[in-house]
């Protein structure tokens, strides 16, 4: 845990972690809703060293949208069945 924050008027713990690539360096931070545990907001970055220099290879960054609740929204949740596939019950537990 690295700390806390307010990120769009609500309170926020963040997270870190990190991986080592060979010379490169892979690391994130994640900011999560205090109460609900729900991911607000995250940064990967990627480094390298090369040369004696710690060079900054990319940075992306994930806001996320939590929508509510409502028949439509929830209907994004099943897929279409494309054609010639069938909705099982169960997984088949390969």
């Amino acid at each position: 845990m690295v700390g806390k924050a307010r990120l769009g008027g609500r309170e926020a713990i963040g997270l870190t972690w990190s991986r080592l690539l060979g010379r490169m360096s892979v690391t994130t931070d994640l900011w999560v809703d205090a109460q609900a545990y729900i991911p607000l907001s995250s940064v990967t970055t990627t480094r390298a060293k090369a040369g004696g220099r710690d060079l900054l290879l990319t940075t992306e960054t994930t806001s996320y949208q939590i929508l509510s609740a409502t028949p439509a929204n929830l209907k994004l949740l099943s897929p279409p069945i494309p054609p010639g596939f069938t909705r099982v019950a169960t997984s088949p537990h390969f």
